[in-house]
């Protein structure tokens, strides 16, 4: 992803005085900082900068994307001190997800439900990112188009199926499984290049659930290597984690290298 043509884009609006311009492409630069891997730790800190500056503005709209951002980062970080987005821990102020329902902002929602998937999914919150996926599949039925965050949302759905396939023995996750793959398979074809690593590990996975560990085992090794190729740090980590939990579940001596 080329994050300087939305820095580019917001130095021009605020040049210009196109301010909702600005705050837009600030938004992007934010989001797809994000979703393309870099470091949560910088991140956190252009989120907290950039967020004042939209309240400066009065630029709310981009400001409460941005918070949902926020919140996930920063509980990703530092779990103990950060208001997370799927854990009310502010019993003064409504939920974020409530808030977007009760206002039927369904746009919001599913940015919402988008980044509580990933946020749950990453703590092993299995049954709570598939009400969100699967609250954000209803709702975003009554819009034009889907947010697709390039892969992304169809990753952590993914991945959410998955996990509850092999909590639950339910096949009905498997058809939902199915799905994301498509989903990605699509991505993978119109030639991004960062979608490889989620479709070989969503592969993965789906075939350590079917029992076929061979094909699984070697899925997940060009996983990582093409979540390391193309920089998605965070990515490349799970892919790990995911092999290491496979090759444990197995008795693979090397389950012992991923974690």
């Amino acid at each position: 992803l080329n994050l300087e043509r939305f820095l580019c884009g917001y130095k021009v609006g605020m040049q210009t005085g196109g301010i909702d311009i600005a705050m837009l492409n600030v938004y992007l630069y934010l989001a797809n900082s994000f979703t393309s891997g870099r470091r949560l730790v910088e991140l956190r800190k252009e989120l907290d900068s950039f967020g004042k500056q939209m309240v400066e503005y009065n630029q709310m709209i981009p400001n409460k994307l941005t918070l949902v951002i926020r919140r996930v980062v920063s509980n990703l970080v530092n779990p103990k001190d950060s208001l997370s987005l799927i854990t009310d821990q502010d019993k003064g102020q409504e939920d974020l997800l409530e808030q977007a329902i009760k206002s039927n902002n369904y746009t919001f929602i599913c940015h919402i439900c988008t980044f509580g998937v990933i946020e749950a999914y990453i703590f092993g919150r299995y049954e709570l990112a598939a009400e969100m996926a699967i609250k954000r599949q209803e709702v975003e039925k009554k819009l034009s188009r889907r947010l697709l965050y390039h892969g992304l949302t169809d990753f952590y759905d993914g991945l959410t199926f998955i996990a509850m396939a092999h909590e639950t023995k339910d096949v009905k996750w498997e058809s939902l499984v199915t799905k994301a793959i498509e989903k990605i398979k699509g991505f993978v074809r119109s030639g991004s290049v960062n979608c490889e690593h989620k479709l070989l590990l969503l592969q993965a996975e789906a075939r350590s659930l079917l029992g076929d560990t061979e094909k699984a085992s070697s899925s997940y090794e060009l996983a990582i290597v093409a979540a390391e190729k193309h920089g998605f740090i965070h990515e490349h980590a799970i892919a790990n984690e995911r092999a290491g939990d496979f090759f444990l579940r197995n008795g693979d001596p090397r389950a012992s290298i991923y974690y």
